[in-house]
């Protein structure tokens, strides 16, 4: 099996490496973790180490610099000095407002956003959406992942030249998923890329959003 899945491991790593010099990655740190009792979610330790440097750690094999998104001024420290720019929301608030702040800041064509609560997400996770990428036709805004038949802005790719259309259409009273199906090109996530622990079958986009994700999440640590 392992023999069978290296020839395009290794095709998709060097595509990676291709688009990695037009690509930013904006790690998505807002969230003020009501529904977890206030928690910070970049603050939560997996394995020993920190979420949102988990996520900024991944970010530096997708690209050229890492974006930190914020709600407020109270920013998350950053010890290991993965940040090279801190941004706060933009006013529309929510993911959105997130990916809309790193959109307009963005140097590069592309734009990772990965949400900082993301524990089991891999390098290997996102290599179809590389592919995508680099066979997209402009109309694409961006690629997504689709999960359960909704499209998945936690972890995406956009065009940085998409900033303007995507702000006007949540103006209109637009979603973000709804964006992203009519702009976008939306990729199933494979069965065979979850992640099965403790007789838990856990997509690689699982994140914390209740108390019972929490206790999920320190159960695969003992």
């Amino acid at each position: 099996m392992a023999e069978e899945l290296n020839p395009p491991l290794s095709l998709s790593l060097e595509a990676l490496n291709r688009l990695k010099s037009d690509s930013e990655v904006a790690i998505l740190c807002g969230g003020l973790g009501k529904r977890l009792g206030g928690i910070q979610k970049g603050a939560i330790l997996y394995r020993g180490e920190r979420l949102i440097d988990r996520l900024s750690r991944l970010g530096k094999s997708l690209g050229s610099r890492i974006l930190w998104v914020e709600r407020t001024t109270e920013q998350v420290a950053d010890p290991l000095d993965y940040v090279d720019q801190r941004l706060i929301d933009d006013p529309l608030g929510g993911m959105v407002g997130g990916i809309l702040a790193a959109l307009k800041a963005c140097q590069t064509d592309w734009l990772w956003t990965l949400a900082c609560d993301l524990p089991l997400l891999e390098l290997v996770h996102l290599l179809p959406l590389v592919e995508e990428a680099l066979g997209a036709k402009s109309r694409y805004s961006g690629i997504a992942f689709i999960e359960d038949g909704r499209p998945q802005p936690l972890a995406a790719i956009w065009r940085r030249a998409c900033a303007l259309e995507l702000e006007q259409f949540i103006i209109k009273g637009g979603s973000l998923s709804r964006f992203m199906s009519l702009h976008g090109k939306l990729v199933q996530i494979e069965s065979g890329l979850d992640s099965e622990t403790r007789n838990l079958k856990l997509s690689p986009l699982f994140n914390l959003n209740r108390p019972v994700d929490l206790e999920v999440l320190n159960s695969l640590q003992r």
